[in-house]
């Protein structure tokens, strides 16, 4: 079992906010009966299940660049390492889990330190060792080594229960529509100048989440959307995308910077473990089978449970859907949708 020493109050208060069930995390290798919401209970009441808690949560993922962050997928194909840098020291266990890889590089996931540990789980087909041919401890999965972890941070989902990502985006999928059907409200678009696009956010109504929708013709155009008026007490800013010029060709372009702005300050692209101020998510729901091209840096976590994300610019948030492909630089970056 994973003994944490000497643990001051700050991480006490932040197990409490990620409800982590450390008794279920054990020295043992196999996960025989219990699945990740019993590591984190939490997640059971969150708007997006599991996939709220992963950087990228998909059936297949495509690493090409430095991805800052968790992964939760069937299917890995990672060229570039992965796996949240340790920075403030606010999360205290990185989860990852891969069903199944073709490639994963060998500097993937972050050492453990004083703040952090790793729970690293891969499905059954995968053979994992803890020690080389000379007995030396030293992970590999499937023979390549994995120089960043532990034995005792991996793990083998022996009975292939421990999360069923095929489930979950299914579910995401169903509550996504469900923010469709929302008229627009607590939010003021202005897009009349084209060089200062901006979208203004107000409490107007004492709602926890605000919304608006915006056309696929609007993200195309390659100036930046500013996002005002987000704060420690505004709402959620739920942004549903409607397709407006169902390209022939399949395929949804982002020329737009999302710019956004919290407390009054821009906030850039950047690697944290601060999560309090993510309050954007951008909803494709209603867009299905498409690949969605993201072509300038984007803050938000993008929800497409039934198409393919090419992050070809910096992200910050989650990226949720069928297929993730990154081929720039990511970041982590939890949704606080409550």
């Amino acid at each position: 079992m994973i003994k944490f020493k000497q643990l001051n109050m700050l991480l006490i208060s932040l197990l409490s906010i990620f409800s982590l069930n450390i008794s279920s995390i054990s020295a043992n290798n196999n996960i025989n009966s219990y699945n990740f919401y019993d590591d984190v209970p939490s997640a059971k009441k969150s708007p997006l299940g599991a996939a709220q808690y992963f950087h990228i949560f998909s059936k297949n993922a495509n690493l090409n660049s430095h991805t800052d962050g968790n992964v939760a997928t069937n299917n890995l194909n990672g060229s570039a390492n992965f796996g949240t840098n340790i920075h403030e020291g606010l999360i205290p266990i990185d989860i990852s889990y891969i069903k199944n890889f073709s490639n994963i590089s060998s500097s993937s996931f972050v050492s453990k330190s004083n703040t952090r540990t790793n729970k690293v789980v891969f499905g059954s087909s995968v053979t994992i060792k803890d020690h080389d041919m000379n007995n030396s401890p030293r992970v590999s999965v499937n023979d390549i080594n994995l120089d960043h972890l532990s034995g005792s941070e991996i793990y083998s989902d022996n009975k292939n229960n421990y999360l069923d990502i095929d489930t979950e985006l299914d579910n995401v999928n169903t509550k996504a529509i469900s923010w469709l059907n929302h008229a627009d409200s607590d939010t003021t678009p202005d897009y009349s100048d084209f060089n200062n696009r901006r979208i203004t956010v107000s409490n107007t109504n004492n709602e926890n989440v605000a919304y608006i929708s915006i056309s696929t013709s609007e993200l195309l155009k390659n100036t930046p959307i500013k996002i005002y008026g987000e704060s420690d007490v505004a709402p959620f800013l739920i942004i549903n995308v409607i397709d407006d010029l169902n390209d022939p060709s399949n395929t949804v372009n982002i020329n737009s910077k999302i710019e956004y702005y919290f407390n009054g300050e821009l906030r850039n692209n950047h690697e944290t473990e601060y999560f309090n101020d993510s309050k954007l998510l951008i909803n494709f729901s209603g867009i299905v089978g498409k690949s969605i091209n993201i072509n300038s840096p984007f803050q938000g976590s993008i929800v497409a449970p039934k198409d393919n994300i090419f992050a070809n610019q910096n992200v910050d948030g989650s990226l949720i859907a069928d297929t993730v492909t990154v081929n720039a630089e990511t970041h982590r970056w939890d949704l606080q949708l409550r």
